[in-house]
């Protein structure tokens, strides 16, 4: 079963390390904003893994960055 976000991963990469250092925020302050691990967020921007966080920690990401219209259009 392919999960919803397979193929999309750098893009969401992408944007949350944009957005994350426009907004002045480290993958420390970002992880714990999101209530999740700062091993999530760095495993979420290193594209070289395979590593997509759940959902809801993506939703929880985007929610706190602002960013939640841009991650609708790349679903």
């Amino acid at each position: 079963m392919k999960k919803p976000l397979q193929g999309k991963k750098q893009d969401i990469a992408s944007l949350v390390k944009k957005i994350r250092k426009e907004r002045g925020l480290s993958q420390k302050e970002l992880a714990e904003l999101c209530g999740i691990s700062s091993k999530t967020i760095e495993r979420l921007e290193n594209i070289k893994t395979e590593y997509i966080p759940k959902l809801d920690a993506i939703y929880s990401i985007c929610k706190k960055l602002r960013c939640m219209n841009d991650l609708k259009k790349m679903l």
